[in-house]
């Protein structure tokens, strides 16, 4: 079974390429993400644990921001849950693995506060389980922004992991509480394109060394997702792979726009979720356009998504996307209150419309109803004419009939 060393050094870098990121407005410029709750990214996650191996998929979300204490310290952070299981092999023991872990990330700088795992052995005739919990006595910042080409950065970070575990033989828990320093040293080595299951990235490649474990590490951080794309670790002294991890699918927005639009007396906000910088922001009461950034040099082919949020109360017709003139494919859903417009296209310099049309004059529940009074009244109006004609060609029958019959005078 996993060591408590061995696990917290595999939930360090599961946790840490979650959080870290890459903004692509141009090298050298990169600031830290804007994530929000709900984001989430899907890996394919196969790695070595002591003499077998683990084929898993693994979901990371981002959860909630909060308050935590550590070491008598208060940081607001972000908490992310991370749902990893799959099948587990040995030449001793065959069955399913399961792991469950939150991650603490300070918000100012994404530094790991603490993180807390279960993780779960089983099959037919034997299980076991390990809890651990892992707080850095400091927390240190992973990053050094901006990146670089180049650029290389340390960080120091000095823990305390307290291990309980039990199982099927010794249902009893068996706490051991542990501590130690990790040095680490990073190096934006490259930038790279990487064509995974989730689609074609740009990519930072930045290769990590821990003096401690023996480990080097290659994480390819995707501008696009916000998280890595592709994650390897590796034995530094014989090149052995511990680790793989790809990017399946993901849900993220790293750029995020708010445009005010004005009509007819009001302004709504229209929301801009994009994988790419946004600028030349144009708007009107029928339309939206805006234009998106290229690739790093000698990208081609990246994959790029959009997602705007349209108030209902803005339009109510249906929207078309034009990419450089060209009509776009596009999947709509909607709320009680928006539309939401999803589409994809090639990264590069790009012009993006979306037309909408006017919204009709009378959409309210009063307007109706002013319409179906005025419908009714027209309906009145119109039958009580025909009743007054209706009696007067009665009575000016009545009149010819009489004055036509003998002996009446004239």
């Amino acid at each position: 079974m996993l060591s408590g060393r061995a696990l917290i050094l595999l939930f360090l870098f599961v946790s840490v390429s979650g959080l870290f990121f890459v903004p692509r407005i141009a090298l050298g410029d990169a600031q830290i993400p804007r994530y929000e709750i709900g984001d989430w990214w899907k890996y394919d996650d196969d790695f070595a644990v002591q003499g077998g191996s683990v084929n898993a998929t693994g979901l990371l979300v981002i959860a909630d921001e909060e308050m935590v204490v550590a070491g008598g310290v208060s940081y607001d952070v972000f908490r992310l849950t991370a749902n990893i299981t799959g099948a587990y092999t040995s030449k001793s023991f065959n069955g399913t693995w399961s792991n469950l872990y939150t991650v603490y990330s300070r918000r100012t700088d994404l530094a790991t506060v603490r993180i807390v795992a279960t993780i779960t052995q089983s099959n037919a005739t034997f299980w076991q389980t390990s809890i651990i919990e892992n707080n850095n006595t400091s927390p240190a910042p992973e990053t050094a922004y901006p990146l670089s080409v180049g650029k290389t950065w340390f960080y120091t970070a000095t823990s305390s992991t307290n291990t309980t575990t039990y199982n099927s033989l010794n249902p009893t828990p068996v706490s051991n509480l542990s501590g130690g320093t990790a040095n680490w040293q990073y190096r934006v080595d490259r930038t790279e394109d990487v064509t995974v299951a989730a689609g074609k990235f740009e990519s930072y490649v930045i290769l990590t060394n821990n003096t401690g474990s023996g480990h080097r590490t290659e994480i390819y951080y995707s501008p696009q997702v916000g998280a890595p794309v592709r994650f390897q670790d590796s034995v530094q002294s014989t090149g052995s792979l511990i680790q793989s991890q790809v990017l399946l699918d993901y849900s993220a927005w790293p750029y995020r726009s708010s445009v005010a639009i004005s009509s007819r007396g009001q302004t709504y906000a229209v929301q801009l979720r994009t994988t790419a910088s946004v600028s030349n922001i144009r708007q009107n009461e029928t339309a939206l356009s805006f234009q998106v950034s290229g690739e790093i040099q000698g990208s081609s082919g990246i994959s790029g998504r959009a997602n705007v949020s349209i108030p209902k109360r803005l339009n109510n017709t249906s929207v078309k996307v034009y990419v450089d003139s060209i009509q776009s494919s596009t999947t709509f859903s909607q709320n009680a209150t928006h539309y939401q417009v999803y589409f994809e296209y090639v990264m590069s310099p790009r012009t993006v419309s979306l037309v909408y049309g006017t919204p009709q004059a009378a959409t309210s529940f009063d307007s109706y109803i002013i319409a179906g009074i005025g419908v009714s009244l027209v309906a009145i109006a119109a039958g009580l004419a025909m009743f007054v004609l209706r009696r007067r060609k009665r009575s000016m029958t009545k009149n010819a009939v009489q004055s036509s019959t003998p002996g009446s005078s004239t």
